[in-house]
């Protein structure tokens, strides 16, 4: 268990973090469409995979089928943000 000092240390971090998340948030929203935005948001999901490679002790989680799953997500975002040809 962590000792007070470390949990609350982690605690602020944390509340750090979602601060600048939403900092993050409000700036995108300002700058771009809420459909477009919320895209760019699902490719978090593969930045969090890429952490569980990286990561100490996360190895054991890691299957190559999740590649699968972030190359869909990726060309997802990719589709969305690709320049319309004016017909």
């Amino acid at each position: 268990m962590f000792a007070r000092g470390g949990g609350l240390l982690l605690l602020g971090a944390g509340l750090f973090c979602y601060l600048a998340s939403m900092g993050c948030w409000f700036m995108a929203l300002r700058r771009m469409a809420l459909s477009k935005a919320y895209s760019v948001l699902s490719l978090s999901y593969g930045l969090v995979w890429g952490a569980a490679i990286v990561l100490p002790g996360w190895q054991e989680q890691f299957h190559w089928s999740g590649a699968l799953g972030v190359l869909l997500i990726v060309a997802g975002v990719l589709v969305i943000f690709a320049p319309r040809r004016a017909d």
